[in-house]
């Protein structure tokens, strides 16, 4: 069979970031909750039912931003 080009198809879905399977806004909660609330990111992680690695990088998202006074 000759080789032939194929091409790759990515939903886009307005209130997810692209390559992101987690909303902005529950991206948001979770950094909240762990940066102002000061709750673990296990539980929030948990509660939110999503990976520990997934609540701790919308933490650091949010802990990074430059922040204008």
């Amino acid at each position: 069979m000759p080789w032939r080009e194929h091409a790759s198809f990515t939903e886009q879905v307005p209130h997810l970031g692209p390559g992101r399977r987690i909303s902005r806004a529950a991206r948001r909660l979770a950094a909240t909750a762990i940066g102002d609330q000061l709750r673990p990111v296990s539980e929030v992680a948990a509660t939110m039912r999503m990976s520990w690695s997934s609540a701790h990088a919308a933490f650091t998202e949010v802990a990074d931003a430059p922040r204008y006074s």
